[in-house]
């Protein structure tokens, strides 16, 4: 079990999915994630992106969003889970405006 979570989530690797958690018999790593985000204080429906949402949003490519995510001024992650980087669709689309890649 992990420290302050209900007594059904379990450690990381508590059960065959490497890393995942267990939570009432399926390794759904997510839904501690969103969890987590709503104790870091993000509203309960939080419009989350991964990278083939951004690439989709900015017509560019999974591995362009990637070199993007490194440079100065990108938003930082609102998670990482098992699937990846997961970003506010809000935050991003004021980067994409700001930087002249998105129509305001």
């Amino acid at each position: 079990m992990i420290h302050g979570f209900a007594p059904w989530v379990r450690a990381p690797g508590s059960c065959r999915c490497a890393g995942a958690v267990f939570f009432s018999g399926a390794c759904l790593s997510a839904r501690v994630s969103l969890h987590l985000l709503r104790r870091k204080g993000y509203p309960p429906h939080v419009d989350l992106v991964s990278t083939k949402e951004i690439a989709a949003l900015l017509g560019v490519s999974r591995q362009r969003v990637d070199q993007l995510t490194r440079i100065e001024g990108f938003p930082a992650p609102a998670a990482e889970l098992a699937i990846g980087r997961v970003w506010k669709r809000t935050d991003i689309e004021r980067w994409a405006r700001k930087a002249g890649r998105m129509e305001a």
